[in-house]
This record gives structure tokens, sequence and C-alpha cells, in this order.
């Protein structure tokens, strides 16, 4: 074990001053749901030679604790020191260390650009993954992560002057999506599911001792979680400033030559606050802009704020004239109405949460569920003693059947470890028993928002399109004439209480023949305000148009339908045969705006006109239908309420309708028509007008990487240098990890290429182990990176079969725009997404340092590389995750058939009197193959018989290099480049393990 201390910078190594048996390391998963910070205690004698700068340190001291090279503690010395002497006599000064906890995530929040920081519908992993960015903690997605937090979607603007630190964030965020989070050993920051009851459930060994148990009283049978849902507003007025307005001008404001709007008496900024004429809570404004009408000698300046805007007119020479001055948005989230979701009501202990970005049902039903059971399973909690080395987190059946008689499943919530001496050691456990997951009966209760009282901004009309037609019919004579003599159809787009104005758009023609089947007859090929269409013969009986929204076919605004009405045929001599009986109705079909939750923002245009034809003669509407030529109709709607019908003379006007509900994407209104032909003879029919949805989507996140994503061998380089080989190198440069502790990312690592030299010209390139891809397949690569006084580059080679490159992806650039450090947010993000030629077979991350800009010598500092497949359609990089670690070899199989006899000649192709030459041959082909990490050496310059038995070759090799003293290490790596997992002799034979040679 090895303890450091980095004092004002400087490291130390205390481990041979701390009192072993004083060490004691504290690792809680949580209390009552409260994340809590791991601790370390640990005594060091007063004679150590550190004792004057602990006494004087002014910043942090850091506390790095490592066993065998891995990490068990990373943190912070706390002011909680004592001094005393122990029981044997010994002067010393006890320390406590904690986590980083406290010391990063109760900060201030800190945006990146200094204002404010903004998440647009961004999924809560993201935000997660971008405090933790921000706070200077790595951030790794544990075995207890779900992948469920890549769908919920976050809506929140947090300003730095309002002085919110991380963890007030991160905590209610988590909790309301069932999580909570850890510090781990290396410092990073883990997740926790708190539904997951582990299948990893295993009996305590049999030392157990049963220390404690207390019954729980924090038992609750009834669950309420209290959240608002979100609503979408579009094109809406977000503030107004309507002083000294008028019937003519919205306001007037005068600013005086040389002032500025707002005023200020102490001069500071003063910002306009976004708000909603309704009175709901803004959560985010997307899309703000200023709308004012002012003196053209005035200047104005505005930026966005998320929440409010800074908004300033400025006065010329000359006083400021203002007529108009409102702020609009394209999108404006704002809270709904309040729910609450209760898991099995009638509990008689009741527990209220109040969620702050729940914002779905389905959401708050889960949370609901869990809080259920995790409660009502806590039945008790016990206190044990175990020599067995468990995880906090984790499940285990806690079993002890000789005094207590216990059999229970539990979660391991805290973990204490004691230290006998440096080989010996205990530990003590915090236990809550859990029990299986039940889902429970929910009920839901809505509250309606609350209404301000002052009267807000007005919000922007909504905007509806429709298609009008000079003759609603076209009249069939006998003889198969049609007056007129085409269709013609107008489009229009219609805002607000505004008149209608033409509107270009694309449309398609449909024609029937009995009335029901239509057949598509044309196709715009460019937006237009109009269409006439002539019917193809006197068999049409009916011809539609469809508008679209500008720009082509995709999106429906509108439909209309002239039907042909027909006079009836000639009878026999003496009598006319009677006209056929037709209702039209103007708006067949209608799509109403709705917002991306349906709730429907505008039913303007969405009622119709009713016409009822004999033959080609128009019925007169009376409301009453029993006198001769006259009819009336009645509506019946499913899925929403009709609009009142009107009597217009000759028609019936329809007015629009209301209350489609929000989970209502189509409705109907049936309209049942009845009245007397001319004759007096009774009919009555049917006719369906059909209503949709037009609704606002939103575009979703880039998704969370999911597991084995990153592809790049000793991504973390916990490996060191492994897998990591210099191509072009020059000037010459050195590769490492971990430089020092300036320049190491607490909690990680860092690699570094370093340059000793001022050379300016050339460059150096760093490879990562040869990584598999698919011709025309789109991957993307990053890395964290730090230039000091360099370039830092990132980029890939691509190769094809014969190992030669057949391109590069793009270089994304570090211009010294960070220089690297301690915390990753001193690191810049460089990477980009790219399409693999058609050829290629396999790729390399390439780190490139260019030549020193400045000084003696340069770095080029990186952590967290990355490649992996691009997900469909994806723009932007994911976050980081780690490289898949390859899980443990599977057990060795069944002895195979012995093959038959070899040919002596093949064994002894290398004997110890092997001229050395021809080793050094060999070894130099195999060590070039294994800094390329291409496929396994054809070995060029060796016979062909000894090429064709290449296996016989590097066996007989590895126990030449045994007998002649030849590093160890690049046999082993020869046996490795294989594919075989290792080697081993037995009487002088070298055995390859792992599979069959190639």
């Amino acid at each position: 074990m090895t303890i450091n201390l980095v004092i004002n910078d400087v490291g130390y190594d205390v481990t041979n001053d701390v009192i072993i048996e004083s060490m004691v390391f504290t690792k809680p998963l949580f209390r009552a749901l409260e994340p809590s910070s791991a601790t370390f205690n640990f005594s060091l004698l007063q004679q150590s030679n550190i004792y004057d700068d602990l006494l004087t340190a002014i910043d942090e001291i850091e506390c790095l604790v490592t066993e065998s090279g891995v990490p068990v503690f990373t943190g912070f010395l706390t002011d909680n020191w004592s001094f005393g002497v122990d029981a044997k006599g010994r002067q010393q000064i006890s320390l406590v260390a904690e986590d980083c906890l406290n010391k990063k995530l109760k900060k201030s929040w800190q945006s990146l650009n200094g204002k404010q920081t903004v998440y647009n519908n961004v999924s809560a992993i993201s935000v997660v993954s971008d405090i933790c960015s921000l706070a200077g903690i790595v951030f790794v997605t544990s075995s207890y992560y779900l992948g469920d937090l890549d769908t919920k979607k976050i809506f929140k603007v947090i300003r730095d002057v309002d002085d919110v630190q991380y963890y007030s964030v991160l905590k209610p965020l988590l909790l309301d999506f069932g999580y909570t989070f850890y510090i781990d050993e290396s410092g990073s920051l883990r997740l926790y599911k708190l539904i997951n009851t582990g299948s990893d459930v295993a009996p305590i060994i049999s030392d157990l001792c049963v220390v404690r148990l207390e019954k729980n009283r924090t038992r609750y049978d009834q669950i309420n979680v209290n959240w608002k849902s979100v609503k979408t507003l579009s094109n809406t007025v977000v503030f107004e400033d309507t002083t000294g307005a008028d019937d003519t001008n919205p306001c007037n404001i005068t600013v005086e030559a040389g002032a500025v709007y707002p005023s200020s008496s102490d001069g500071q900024a003063v910002l306009s606050q976004y708000q909603l004429q309704t009175g709901e809570k803004i959560l985010l404004v997307v899309g703000a802009a200023p709308d004012v009408v002012r003196s053209p000698s005035s200047t104005l300046s505005f930026t966005d704020l998320g929440l409010y805007a800074d908004l300033k007119i400025t006065a010329g020479a000359s006083p400021c004239s203002i007529t108009k001055l409102r702020i609009t948005a394209t999108t404006v989230y704002a809270e709904n109405e309040t729910n609450i979701t209760t898991s099995n009501k009638g509990g008689k202990k009741k527990y209220k949460y109040d969620a702050q970005y729940l914002n779905s049902t389905s959401a708050a039903e889960e949370l609901a569920d869990l809080l259920y059971n995790y409660f009502n399973n806590l039945d008790f909690s016990y206190t044990v003693k175990s020599k067995a080395d468990l995880l906090v987190g984790s499940f285990v059946t806690l079993s002890e059947q000789t005094f207590s008689g216990i059999s229970q499943k539990c979660r391991i919530v805290k973990k204490i470890t004691r230290y006998k001496s440096i080989t010996s050691k205990s530990y003590e456990y915090s236990i809550e028993a859990v029990g299986a997951a039940t889902v429970t009966e929910k009920e839901i209760e809505r509250i309606a928002p609350p209404k301000n009282n002052t009267v807000g901004p007005q919000g922007l009309p909504a905007t509806v399109y429709s298609i009008s037609s000079a003759s609603p019919v076209l009249a069939k004579s006998v003889a198969g004439v049609f007056t007129p003599a085409a269709a013609s159809f107008s489009f229009f787009s219609t805002t607000g209480t505004a008149a209608p104005v033409p509107y270009a758009g694309y449309w398609k023609i449909y024609e029937t023949t009995d009335g029901s089947s239509w057949v598509l007859k044309e196709t715009a090929s460019a937006n237009a305000t109009g269409k006439t269409r002539t019917p193809t013969d006197s068999s049409v009986n009916g011809i539609r148009c469809e508008l679209y929204a500008a720009g082509g076919v995709t999106t429906l605004l509108d439909t209309l339908t002239v039907l042909v009405v027909s006079d009836g045929s000639t009878g026999t001599p003496g009598s006319t045969g009677a006209s056929a009986i037709s209702g039209i109705l103007q708006n067949e079909s209608h799509s109403v705006p709705a917002d991306a939750d349906g709730n429907v923002t505008s039913y303007t245009g969405s009622g119709t006109e009713i016409r009822v034809y004999e033959g080609a003669t128009l019925l007169a509407y009376d409301g009453v239908g029993t006198a001769n030529g006259s009819w009336k109709v009645t509506a019946a709607g499913t899925g929403i309420t009709p609009g009142g019908i009107s009597d217009s003379g000759a028609f019936a006007t329809v007015a629009v309708h209301s209350e489609m509900p929000a989970g209502t994407a189509i409705a109907t209104i049936l309209y049942t028509i009845t009245g007397k032909t001319s004759a007096g003879v009774s009919f009555s029919f049917t006719k369906t007008q059909t209503i949709t949805k037009a609704k606002t989507g939103a575009t979703g996140e880039q998704g969370i990487r999911g597991a084995n994503g990153n592809e790049c061998y000793n991504s973390t380089l916990e490996n060191g240098t492994d897998g990591w080989v210099f191509g072009a190198n020059s000037p010459v440069s050195t590769f490492g990890v971990n430089l020092s502790l300036d320049w190491n990312l607490l909690g990680g690592l860092t690699g570094y290429i370093r340059q000793s030299s001022a050379t300016a010209g050339g460059y150096s390139d760093l490879h990562s182990r040869s990584i598999p891809v698919i011709g025309g397949e789109t991957y993307e690569y990053q890395v964290r990176s730090g230039a000091h006084r360099c370039k830092a580059e990132v980029f890939v080679y691509w190769y094809d079969v014969s190992g030669a490159t057949v391109g590069n992806s793009p270089l994304y650039a570090n211009n010294g725009e960070m220089a690297g450090g301690k915390y990753l947010t001193a690191y810049k993000l460089i990477g980009g997404i790219a399409t693999a030629p058609a050829n290629a077979v396999y790729a390399r991350l390439i780190l490139r340092k260019s030549g020193t800009i400045s000084g003696s010598d340069s770095y080029f500092f990186f952590t967290q590389p990355l490649f992996a497949r691009a997900s469909p359609g994806q723009t932007g990089l994911s976050p980081w995750t780690p490289t898949a670690i390859q899980g443990p070899q599977g057990s060795t199989g069944p002895t195979g058939a012995t093959g038959p006899k070899g040919n002596p000649r093949s064994a002894s192709a290398l004997k110890r009197d092997t001229p050395p030459s021809q080793i050094s041959t060999m070894v130099n082909v195999i060590s070039t193959g294994l800094r390329q990490q291409e496929s396994p050496p054809t070995f060029p310059d060796l016979s062909t018989s000894m090429k064709r038995n290449s296996p016989s070759i590097i066996t007989c090799l590895i126990r030449t290099m045994h007998s002649t003293g030849t590093s160890c290490s690049l046999s082993l790596a020869v046996s490795r480049l294989w594919g075989f997992s290792g080697y081993q002799t037995r009487h002088g034979i070298v055995l390859l393990k792992g599979r069959s040679p190639p």
C-alpha cells in the first residue's frame, strides 16, 4: 500500500509514517437516499518530515491511496485534525480525508460561457455528464446504470448569478429517475439504481458476526409523487412593454438623447424577464428575438439569457421614439398542470416527494413504485462483521442460523475497513433488508395551473392553411357537359384574425368515378397558390385537392373535394327522371395545429359549409326540412365537440370545433342530413368530416453510447503505453503516462507526447492499435487534449487488406486553447465523424503533435481517447466511455485426438546452435509485426518451407530465446500476436496456450 499527500503541489509518500492500525476506510452508498462522502481516517507519527508542511499548507491537501497500483481512496484532507499520544507512547497527528463530493460538487455553478447553461430537451444522462465535466469529476457509468436516463428529457436553464450548486442540481435530477450516486476509489462519480435488487445474491461467508439489529421506523405504505407536465408553445410573446399604449401603437416610449432604455439609477444592467400571459412558469425559451419599432437614429443590442434578455435601446443625438417593444420566441417550454401520482392509495403513513425534473406519467409512476418498494421492504437493518471483502451496493443473503436465525436478502449500504497490519484487515458492513419489487395500483390527480391575475403579453396568433373553390360543385348535364368546365382550387394562409393571404405550396389532385376509390392524377413539381383541374372525362363524379407545405408533399395542410352533381336522365315519354340528391362538405378533412403533447393550439378553419343539391339545383337550408326543397342537419362528434350550425341562406355554416383531447389523434363529425325534394319526396343521408392533428415534434438528443462502444484499446491508459506506438516521429518525441501531479488528471490517467527540443517543424504521430472497420460505415473519433507550446490534432488513418493507407479523416486541432492539467475542464475535446472508405478493413486513431512553437520543449497531453461506430444520423460527439473490458477466459475444453506424426525436420528447424544471424532476422521481422500490430508476419527472408511452418518456427524461436537468454517479454508478446493467451515451458518444451495456430 502507498499513501501520498499532495501539499502545495508537492507530492509526499507518507506510507512509512502512517500508523497502520490507525487506518480506517469508510465507504457509504447513501444515507436515507442522500449521497454521502467516503472517508479515510489515519494517524501520522509526529516526527514525520512533512509535519511543518502540513501545518503551513495553503492549498487543499490531496490524499491518494493505492494498493498494488489500484486506487483505494482519492480525496482531500479535512480540517478535522487532532494531536495526541497513543497507547504505545507515540506522538501522532490524527487526520481525516474525505472524497471529492463536498469539495467539487458543493461548489457554485460555473457555466462555460460564464453566464448560464441551457438544457433544451437534453437527455438526463448528458446533463449528468456535463455536471461532472463542469465540476472537474470523471463520470463513469457503472454496472448499476440501466441505460434508462438516455431517454429522459430535461428542460432547464441554470444561471451562474443564482449561486446554484452542482450538487443541488445533480441529486434531485438523479433521484427523480430512481438513481443516487457515489464517488468511487479513484475519485470518479458512478450511478446507482435504487430499484436494482441484484443478480449477485450469495450468502455471506460463515465467519459472519451480527453486531446489531435495528427495526426501521421509516416505512411508508403510500407514496405521493408531485410533478408537473411540460407544454410547448410556438411563436409566443414572452416580454412586452405596453407603457403609453393607445389604439394606434402597442406602446409609446420616449428615450431622451443619449439615454438608454431601460434606465437604471445605479448603472447596472436591467434584464427583461420572460413571462407568459397565462402565468405558467417558463422552463426554457428558444429562438427569442426582439420585435421593436423605434427611431432609426437609435441602436439596439439584444442577448438572450434563457429566462431573461439583456435588451438595450440607446438613443442617438436626438430623442428616440419606441412604438412597439416585444420579445417573441419560436418555442417556449412551460410548466403545465400539477400532477399527483399516488402509489397504493389508502395507506396510513404517507411519503410526499416533490419532483423537479419529471414531466411524464410513465416516469412518475416508475418513481412512485420505486419509492414504495424501497420503504415498504425496509424492515430491518443490520450491522455485521466479516472477513469477506464485499462491494458496497451489492446484494447478499444474510444467513446466520446458530444464534440469530436470520436469513434475509439485503443491500450493503456502508463498508468500514480496519487494518490490524498491512496484510490483515477486517470489515464491518451496514446492511438494509430488501424484498421483491411490487407493482402497485396507482392513481393520478391533475390540478390546473394557477392563472395570473395581471394581463401579460399577448401570444402570437396561430397560422391555419386552407383551400377554397369558387365552385363547390361541378354540374353535369345529361349530355355529359360540366358547368363550370373545370374545378378551381385556391390556397390561403390565415394568421389569427387577419385576412387570408395567398399561400404557395405543393398539391396533389385525385379523381373518382364511384365516389369511394380515389386515383392520383397529378402532383405539383413546384410551389403554387392554386390549381385548376378539368375532369378527365364524363365518368368523373368528384375531384379532390390536397395542399402540402411549401417545398414538397411531406406535410399535409388541408383537403378539399369538389363533387359532380348530375341532372337526372330523361325518362320514358311523358315524365322526367328524378334528379339525384347529393350533399357537399366544403371542408371534408382538416388538420389542426397541436403541440408535442397533443394539445390543440388553434381550431381556426376547422368548421365547414354544407350544401345539398337535387341534380344541379341547390336546395335551401332552413334548419327544419319539412317544406319542399328544404333540409336540415345535425352533428355528432367523436373525439371532438362540433361547432354550432347557422343558416347562411342556401347553405349551412358549421362554426369551428373545440375540445379535442390531447390523447386523441383523429376525430370525426357525423352530419345527418334530412329534408324534402322539390317534389316533396323525403330524403336522409350522412356525411363525415375528419379532423386530424399536426403535432409539433421535438428532435431527440444524441443518446449516450452503449456498452462496448469504444473500440480504442487501452483508452483509460491503465495499461500504461501498451497499444500505442509512434509512426512518423520527427523531431523525435517520447511517450508516457502521468508526467507529474500537476499534469495528471485527478481520478484518471493522462498520456503525454513530449518533444525535448525547440525544433518548430515536423510532427510526431502516436498510433493506436489497429481497429477493424467496415467500408462505407460511419465512425466517430475524439480525444480530450492539452496543447502545451504546440498544436495537438486528432484524426484517423484508414488501411486496406494489404496494409496500405487508403485515406484519412479530417483533422481536428487544439491550437493551444487548453493546455491540460489536473481537471477535465482544462482539456479541449477535439474530434469528428467520418465514413470509412469502401476498401478500408481497419483503422488507427492518430494523435499528432506539431513541433515546438515556443520555449525549449513542448507537450501534447491527452486523456479519454475514443473510436466507435457512429449512431444513425449522429452529428455531434458522444460522451466518452472506456473501452470494454474483456471477460475472463473460458475453461479449457477436452483434449483433441492425436494428430499424425510430424516431420522431425520441422521440429528441429531452430535449435540451440541456430546461427545468431537467423535468430536476429526472425526477431526483427516479428518485432516489426508487433510494432505495427498487423496480421502474423510472413517471414519474407526465410525459406518457403519455413513460412509454411511459422507456428513451429515461433515455438522453436521462443524455446531458443529461453535457452539463449533472449527477452522473455518479447517471447510472450510473440505468442500473443498469433492469438495465444500465453505460453509456458514444460520439460524444456514451449507450449502455446489459448487456441490452435493460424
